[in-house]
């Protein structure tokens, strides 16, 4: 029997079931590594991929050569309105570095 001016502390418990608990997933480093080994997966054939096509291609181009050599020739290579917006576009950079 309580006194007057005693309290009594009730002390709660929850009980929780395992039911309720979901299950984990994988740790995090776990679903990174399977990640990281894909992207390694994708490089390697991008690699081989790469590698294959240039084997595939000549080491030299004879019409691409001879082209090259036509434009170095050529007193109107590269056109003046090129010459002009690199010409631009270097002044542009020099007056506005932080673009």
């Amino acid at each position: 029997m309580l006194e007057l001016g005693e309290s009594r502390q009730l002390m709660q418990i929850n009980n929780i079931s395992s039911q309720y608990i979901e299950p984990r997933g994988p740790e995090p480093h776990e679903v990174a590594r399977a990640v990281r080994d894909d992207q390694d997966n994708a490089v390697f054939d991008q690699s081989r991929n790469l590698n294959q096509a240039l084997s595939a291609s000549p080491e030299i181009r004879g019409a691409e050569v001879a082209r090259a050599q036509e434009l170095i020739a050529s007193v109107k290579y590269p056109p003046d309105e090129v010459i002009r917006g690199i010409a631009q576009l270097l002044a542009f950079t020099r007056n506005h570095p932080e673009s």
